[in-house]
């Protein structure tokens, strides 16, 4: 009797012992992947200030395979698409609101840049403008309330923030 408990803890201490091993194994394969994680980010962080076309033809690539992925997925399992998609618009939220908090002009600087290549779209492609406002409800009407806005507050107004200039405060 003696002998099979030997055994018995015996088999249960390398089964610990193995299990564990396997749990290590996978933390250090997650600390390789956020290091790895971290050396392609510095790479391409090199890339943009070296070779910006470069830069700008690879980051292109990645987003086309995906949107090539996203495509598959979306066709193979709809349900999951929806819950990556939501997951990657909270992560772009949270990421805007963080730099809205911590660098004020560089999100205004974002901000600008994309009312511009909404502007773009506009005068290229008024089509295609129409449907995205129509699939982005919320930001037409912030648009439509910021046009009206600027158009209200006559000159010496800065930028819609109902801030009378220096030079016609009384």
């Amino acid at each position: 009797m003696s002998h099979l408990i030997k055994k018995s803890t015996i088999g249960i201490a390398v089964f610990l012992v193995c299990s564990g091993l396997g749990l290590s194994q996978s933390y250090a394969e997650e600390s390789v992947s956020q290091a790895s994680r971290q050396d392609r980010i510095e790479k391409l962080k090199k890339l943009k200030q070296e070779n910006p076309e470069e830069f700008q033809r690879v980051v292109n690539e990645r987003k086309e395979k995906l949107k090539a992925k996203l495509q598959e997925l979306k066709e193979k399992d709809p349900q999951k698409f929806e819950e990556i998609k939501s997951r990657m618009a909270d992560r772009r939220r949270e990421r805007l609101e963080r730099l809205r908090r911590e660098d004020p002009e560089k999100f205004r600087e974002a901000m600008q840049n994309k009312m511009e290549k909404l502007k773009e779209l506009k005068e290229k492609d008024p089509e295609h403008y129409e449907r995205f406002m129509k699939n982005h409800p919320r930001l037409a009407e912030k648009m439509k309330n910021h046009k009206e806005g600027l158009e209200g507050k006559g000159e010496g107004f800065h930028e819609g923030r109902g801030e009378r200039s220096a030079r016609h405060k009384s």
